[in-house]
């Protein structure tokens, strides 16, 4: 461990000024209590009497940085003997959500699509048809991490930044898949499946081929259609180090705050620093990744989800586009109403059906109306001798 005068020399080098006197008051216990003086005055719990009692000759940032820089060098050993524990030593196991069953799967594409999709007289669950999955999985590190830190300045704490056992999924582009599968309070990585919702597969992954994990998960979920399943692979070569760049990047944050003497308003960068990241845990898990390619009436489309145990996907493309109406004679998204010659497509004057532009026909009713109609209202109008333009 680093002796009084390495303590000052560093603070020295770094910010211009020895603090020999804030050394001496974290290492003051050492006389009563020796070797273990180190289990006083050296948490994070003391630093506010530290800048109590030396903020006015430093300032509060000197005094919390010179702190926790003696923190820092007196933990090294122990912090490199913890940062090698969160590594991934053991052989990783492969963890991996169940595959719902194919008729699941259409019912949860049919309740999201009800969910998004503007369709009438018909719902949008009626007009699917030729659902068709494609299953890949995806290799991730599912992270359980903790924060602590606060931010101060010289009117005070301006900010704290704390998490406890968060859990976020590596390499993954959306974080709201976190949220969707419930990582952070349903999903427990442990080995009992009844309790946990999950399936354990035990297995050493470390040095396994692709062949040899296609094989395993293969043998292991029943439901997947066809002979080959993909398997991608996420894995870095140092999962830590790509955790605490994210959840740097997901805790540091702008800050403004206003002094009170001079009723000026600041910022503070308030960026995440390694000394207060804690990394748990660190699990090797591959996700079942779905492609849905299905019909909606006579239009084909594909669609990438992940789906939840209760059936429920979410869509991990983009959505902007079922956030529309469906034409309910040939299944094409449309943006509905419009002038007669811009618009995309129409609800049926009579019978309400939603229409495409290529399907529809009209006529005029009224000097200041048109009468807007479905292919089978317009056969039902043919029939009766009314005459209808179509949209050419």
């Amino acid at each position: 461990m680093p002796e009084h005068e390495e303590h000052c020399l560093h603070s020295l080098k770094r910010y211009g000024v020895r603090g020999d006197d804030i050394h001496s008051w974290m290492d003051e216990p050492s006389s009563i209590a020796g070797g273990s003086h180190r289990d006083f005055r050296h948490e994070l719990s003391s630093l506010p009497a530290a800048i109590q009692i030396f903020g006015s000759k430093y300032g509060a940032d000197m005094v919390e940085n010179i702190f926790l820089d003696h923190l820092k060098a007196d933990s090294e050993e122990n912090r490199r003997k913890e940062v090698e524990r969160s590594h991934i030593e053991e052989k990783p196991m492969i963890w991996t959500f169940p595959v719902p069953s194919l008729d699941s799967t259409v019912d949860g594409l049919g309740r999201y699509l009800e969910s998004t999709v503007i369709s009438a007289p018909k719902s949008a669950k009626e007009l699917v048809s030729d659902v068709k999955r494609i299953i890949t999985y995806q290799s991730y590190y599912e992270v359980n991490y903790s924060v602590n830190q606060i931010f101060r300045t010289s009117v005070g704490q301006v900010h704290q930044e704390s998490a406890d056992h968060e859990r976020i999924l590596l390499n993954f582009p959306r974080r709201d898949i976190t949220d969707f599968l419930g990582l952070r309070n349903e999903i427990q990585f442990s080995k009992t499946v009844e309790n946990s919702g999950l399936h354990a597969m035990s297995y050493e992954a470390k040095n396994a081929s692709e062949e040899a994990l296609k094989k395993r998960i293969k043998g292991f979920v029943k439901t997947v259609e066809g002979s080959d399943i993909p398997v991608i692979s996420h894995e870095v070569e140092n999962p830590r180090e790509e955790a605490l760049k994210r959840i740097k990047e997901l805790h540091s944050k702008s800050i403004s705050y206003r002094a009170r003497t001079s009723n000026r308003r600041y910022t503070k960068q308030c960026g995440i620093s390694d000394r207060n990241i804690r990394i748990n845990a660190v699990h090797l898990l591959y996700l079942p990744v779905i492609k849905l390619n299905f019909k909606l009436v006579r239009t084909p489309y594909s669609m990438i989800t992940v789906q939840k145990s209760n059936g429920k996907i979410l869509n991990l493309g983009y959505q902007d586009d079922w956030r529309r109406c469906v034409c309910n004679t040939c299944g094409v998204l449309l943006r509905e109403g419009g002038s007669l010659e811009e618009m995309e497509g129409f609800r049926c004057s009579k019978c309400g059906q939603i229409t495409c532009r290529k399907d529809g026909h009209w006529r005029k009713k009224h000097i200041f109306s048109k009468e807007l109609v479905c292919p089978s209202c317009y056969e039902k109008g043919k029939s009766s001798g009314i005459s209808y333009s179509d949209f050419g």
